[in-house]
């Protein structure tokens, strides 16, 4: 359709160079075509046509407009004044119109480029772009009105239908391709399931990281995320039972693993091999989410992570003294309560993570070095709390006497959680427990 178009329009414009040239050859109805007005009306719908690549409604209105110019200057030329006088010759009327018509109709029933099987034009564009050109010939045999208002209404409702399909088409569109994208995630999920487990047959680690690490932007639910990463704790307690726990060790430190350390952490946590220990007690030391599953895995082997945890409240690394203070107050170990309470008199986060293990280990031995710690002052609502999970009544004198002298400039909250923790300790009963622990801390 396109060359056509440039066919036309050279033709239409050789036709003009002619008539403005040459008028004699094709008659005196063209002599008018030397006004500059008429001239250039004609010359722009030509050159439209050589440039109809142009928006699609632009196309449609500029037709509009040269078909009510030709309109106007054929039955009430004295609007526009005397040089459109002309335009009431039939030649230079039908080539106009002819132009106007090929504009408003090329903006109608012009489509993007389309794959052969398919029809070039919709069929409700189709019969718009005929409605407005029978309106066209209407205006031009005489009744104009009625003619360019059933143009207008094949504009306006053709345009807005055609609008509506489109979207429609669209969102249409929009949906095959997101279950189109489902579809894909759910055949590349069932790859990844496949992949894991057979890494557990193999006992091939090194696929399991690419296996179960997503990207952001993955059409992934946390469940999904959730079940693969089960499955792969499965396959490396099977590798780690057949090969030994040492295959876990060394692929804390191999570049494939690092964003998935927490897998084998956990792992070494299930088996509970004292083997596990010194590994996971160098990952303590790390600013990272991998400190706190090692921390949990420490608990789950018990035993064995309470002497290097106990050790390890001397280092001189920060970070490592607050998780094995955590680790022990989980393992609620009797054996690390001189050591915490030494930890007590240390920077901020020591004193803050010594006093919630020793609340967490119940130990009566406990009770005055927290009672001295929160009449010092220092992170008064921390010592509380610990204070409270003890639960000796010995602590409520000293606690109403810390509220009483409490700092204005400490908020409400922590006056009622005082105050909480006051009336909690004196409507506390005798704990079987407190009597446990006790025994047990004498015995050693």
């Amino acid at each position: 359709m396109k060359p056509l178009r440039i066919l036309i329009g050279v033709a239409v414009l050789a036709v003009l160079v002619i008539a403005h040239r040459h008028p004699a050859p094709l008659g005196s109805n063209f002599d008018a075509y030397a006004e500059a007005a008429s001239l250039l009306v004609s010359l722009f719908c030509a050159m439209w046509l050589l440039t109809s690549g142009l928006p699609r409604l632009l196309c449609i209105w500029v037709g509009v407009i040269v078909l009510a110019v030709l309109g106007i200057a054929h039955w009430h030329p004295a609007l526009l004044g005397s040089n459109f006088d002309a335009f009431a010759g039939g030649t230079s009327l039908l080539v106009g119109l002819f132009c106007g018509m090929w504009l408003l109709t090329a903006g109608l029933l012009r489509s993007g480029a389309r794959r052969r099987h398919q029809p070039r034009f919709h069929p409700g564009d189709v019969a718009f772009g005929y409605i407005a050109l029978v309106g066209l010939v209407l205006a031009a045999v005489g009744y104009w009105p009625f003619g360019f208002g059933v143009v207008i209404f094949a504009l306006v409702v053709g345009s807005t239908l055609s609008s509506r399909r489109i979207g429609a088409e669209r969102r249409a569109g929009a949906i095959s391709w997101r279950a189109e994208q489902e579809a894909k995630w759910r055949r590349e999920l069932e790859t990844r399931r496949a992949l894991v487990r057979e890494a557990g047959i193999t006992g091939r680690m090194d696929v399991l990281p690419s296996a179960i690490g997503f990207q952001l932007g993955d059409p992934v639910s946390e469940t999904q995320m959730v079940e693969l990463r089960a499955l792969a704790v499965e396959q490396l307690e099977k590798i780690a039972e057949t090969q030994g726990i040492e295959v876990l060790i060394q692929g804390l430190d191999q570049p494939g693993w690092t964003l998935e350390r927490s897998l084998l952490i956990e792992v070494m946590g299930k088996l509970k091999d004292a083997k596990a220990v010194a590994p996971l007690m160098g990952i303590l030391k790390e600013r990272s989410t991998n400190a706190l599953h090692a921390g949990h895995a420490l608990v789950l082997i018990v035993e064995p992570a309470i002497e290097p945890c106990i050790g390890a409240l001397s280092s001189s690394n920060t970070d490592l003294r607050g998780s094995a203070a955590t680790v022990l107050g989980r393992l609620r170990s009797v054996q690390a309560v001189e050591p915490l309470v030494a930890l007590l008199y240390g920077d901020h986060n020591d004193r803050l993570s010594a006093a919630w293990a020793l609340g967490e280990i119940g130990d009566q031995r406990a009770v005055q070095p927290l009672i001295r710690y929160m009449v010092r002052g220092e992170e008064v609502m921390n010592a509380a709390l610990a204070l409270e999970k003890l639960g000796d009544k010995a602590a409520i004198l000293p606690m109403t006497e810390v509220l009483d002298h409490l700092p204005s400039y400490e908020g409400a909250n922590v006056r009622d959680r005082l105050k909480e923790a006051i009336e909690k300790l004196k409507s506390a009963k005798h704990d079987d427990r407190t009597d446990t622990i006790s025994r047990e801390s004498n015995a050693m």
